[in-house]
């Protein structure tokens, strides 16, 4: 077979007839031209369509491919062009579209190559962001796409929500939600979550979407304080690979006669990065240390002589990431420059956060309501409850009284192990819905449920 000037073969063909002929197809071409040879001599040439898709035309890279969800990081984007043959050309009208993010213009930067810069937006979305770069001639099959993975910043806040009131009956659980974001609202999930209570018997802490993490709270009877305490603690997961390293204003440490400098080493979503060395050079005396569980570092700074600024070199990553302050002393005060300084540090500490419950005595009698759709249409539905124990036992020789918020309820009827009965007649079709409730009349606990026009059994 002969492709753009090039011949793949000749193979020969097994007693079925049948052969495996590789070839390689340059961009654009759709035939080829295939010759076969019989046993006597026979030559037959014809060409062959080889169905394959039309040339892309366009290619998109991107670096870095992971950013902060933070509205100002920034990724390069490289769009290459080719004509259907595969060499470069320069095309027209080329483009680029992100769903959340912005996207530069797009230059030219050389034949069939196209550069523009992508922000990445404030929200993390679902976790990705999809790119995608055409031209207007270029059609459907002419598209490249790529996605950017956005990730939340630090830890910055924690919110806690509980059940408001929970029976200390020794088998209701109470909720406990804990909420984790960073501080543009972005859920941050894979975190150290703890959560401890002053009463009752805690479940093991579950993260069930990402940044949300649940437990459940069971209460004994037996209280001295009507009121559970609920205390939760976040630890950040903290980063791998150190990015930068932040100085702020308050990073310059006053003890006395003693001068001290903090500073936190972070990768590039801003999480402390612990365990790295750091060197510090200042006023000819270089410090190495190793970043603590906060990626925090703290070094001692020569007294000055006189009230010049003192310049301060601080580098990691064995001098790949430098930081440079100047600090003053202005009579009994000491202070950072403002040059080259960052709006705040992460947290030191865990971040902790409280909720309370209210508990209150148990019921000694449960009462458990269902509701049985109608046999046929414009049939009665059938009410049926039981009352119960706080152990589950059944409660016999009590009294239940049904009711609802429409229709009419018939005459109760005791059955056996604390079962009652009644049949509601909803009336004329279009009720909708109808709130039932099943009633002990001695220690008036009751239960409610709602059934729906239509909807079966509820």
């Amino acid at each position: 077979m002969e492709i753009a000037g090039k011949r793949f073969g000749p193979v020969r063909a097994n007693r079925r007839g049948k052969f495996k002929l590789p070839i390689l197809v340059p961009p654009g071409y759709q035939r080829g031209k295939a010759t076969s040879v019989d046993r006597v001599g026979n030559r037959r040439t014809r060409l062959v369509n080889l169905y394959l898709p039309e040339t892309n035309q366009l290619g998109l890279w991107g670096y870095p491919r992971v950013l902060p969800a933070d509205g100002e990081s920034k990724s390069r984007l490289l769009v290459t062009t080719i004509d259907p043959y595969g060499k470069p050309t320069d095309i027209g009208g080329v483009r680029i579209k992100a769903e959340h993010g912005k996207v530069s213009d797009v230059k030219d930067i050389g034949r069939g190559l196209y550069e523009a810069y992508y922000k990445a937006p404030e929200t993390t979305a679902d976790g990705y962001d999809h790119l995608e770069v055409y031209f207007p001639k270029g059609g459907r099959k002419s598209r490249a796409a790529l996605q950017e993975r956005l990730l939340p910043g630090p830890v910055d806040q924690v919110k806690v929500e509980v059940t408001e009131l929970l029976p200390a009956d020794n088998k209701t659980q109470g909720k406990i939600v804990v909420e984790i974001q960073d501080e543009r609202g972005n859920p941050v999930g894979w975190q150290r979550v703890s959560v401890s209570a002053s009463t009752g018997r805690l479940s093991a802490v579950k993260e069930t979407r990402p940044g949300r993490h649940e437990a459940t709270l069971v209460v004994p009877p037996e209280q001295s304080i009507w009121q559970a305490d609920v205390k939760a603690e976040v630890r950040d997961i903290g980063g791998k690979t150190p990015r930068r390293i932040m100085v702020s204003k308050d990073s310059l440490i006053v003890e006395g006669e003693k001068r001290f400098l903090e500073a936190v080493l972070v990768d590039a979503t801003g999480r402390p990065v612990s365990d790295a060395p750091v060197q510090v050079k200042e006023n000819g005396h270089v410090i190495d240390k190793k970043t603590g569980t906060f990626g925090r570092v703290r070094v001692g700074l020569t007294p000055p002589r006189d009230d010049s600024p003192r310049r301060c070199l601080i580098l990691a990553r064995k001098g790949r990431l430098k930081k440079v302050v100047y600090w003053v002393e202005e009579g009994p005060k000491s202070r950072l420059l403002p040059y080259n300084l960052d709006p705040a540090l992460p947290p030191n500490e865990p971040l902790k956060q409280e909720a309370h419950i209210k508990l209150h005595p148990g019921a000694e009698i449960y009462v458990n309501v269902f509701a049985d759709a109608p046999r046929r249409s414009g049939g009665p539905w059938l009410l049926r409850a039981q009352v119960v124990f706080a152990d589950g036992k059944p409660a016999e020789g009590r009294r239940v009284r049904f009711s609802a918020s429409s229709g009419k309820v018939g005459p109760v009827q005791e059955g056996r192990e604390g079962w009652f009965k009644a049949e509601l007649h909803p009336g004329a079709a279009g009720w909708g819905r109808i709130l039932i409730s099943a009633v002990d009349s001695e220690s008036h606990v009751g239960a409610v449920k709602q059934i729906v026009e239509g909807g079966g059994n509820p």
